[in-house]
């Protein structure tokens, strides 16, 4: 990276940096108005520029810094996978991540199109999706490059429906009875009975 010295009056004198945020200073380049630094950043670090005008004081230039940002990592999503349609609520949380910006993206389809959502959190909370949706994360740490999360699915359910029974309503005694369900949506989860015209149910 080149860096160069603007609005100066005078000549220059040396360049300066610092690795100690400004509580002591080194040499590193001498009377030049640009200064390039072909090197790889471990840390920050700041610049300033000594100049001095004839028989006038010598004065720094105003500080420059260069922040140093560790990679970012992308991280993992977790939390809510399947709602049902009716009234619900998304809870997801970025895990393992290493980064200060975070844009949440959804799709209807596992390959996209994305739609940014808006919010710069390792969490996302979202009400009342209607369909089955991906969820993922562009992360960047400063001015390292972006990554993007692994893909997370919640699936939506269509709300139960009871359905109803069809069979004979009226039997002899101790004769068997056979009961179909049907209009119904989910899984059966069991079947009950009651005698004492639905005041208490047991399960069989």
């Amino acid at each position: 990276e080149q860096y160069d010295l603007l609005n100066s009056r005078g000549s220059i004198l040396d360049w300066e940096q610092s690795i100690t945020a400004g509580a002591t200073w080194s040499t590193v380049s001498l009377s030049t108005d640009s200064l390039t630094l072909n090197r790889s950043f471990t840390q920050n670090t700041l610049y300033r520029v000594n100049v001095k005008n004839g028989a006038c004081p010598t004065v720094q230039s105003v500080v420059f810094s260069i922040g140093v940002s560790v990679p970012t990592v992308s991280g993992t999503i977790s939390g809510t996978d399947s709602v049902c349609q009716s009234g619900n609520t998304v809870n997801l949380n970025l895990g393992g991540s290493v980064a200060n910006q975070y844009t949440w993206q959804t799709a209807l389809q596992i390959n996209g199109p994305w739609n940014n959502l808006g919010t710069n959190s390792p969490t996302l909370t979202t009400n009342n999706i209607s369909n089955t949706s991906f969820y993922r994360v562009v992360t960047q740490n400063g001015g390292c490059a972006a990554a993007i999360s692994s893909t997370h699915t919640v699936t939506v359910s269509t709300p139960s429906t009871g359905g109803s029974l069809a069979g004979q309503a009226v039997i002899c005694e101790a004769d068997s009875a056979s009961l179909t369900l049907v209009n119904y949506n989910g899984t059966i989860v069991q079947w009950e009975e009651s005698t004492n015209s639905g005041f208490s149910w047991n399960t069989i």
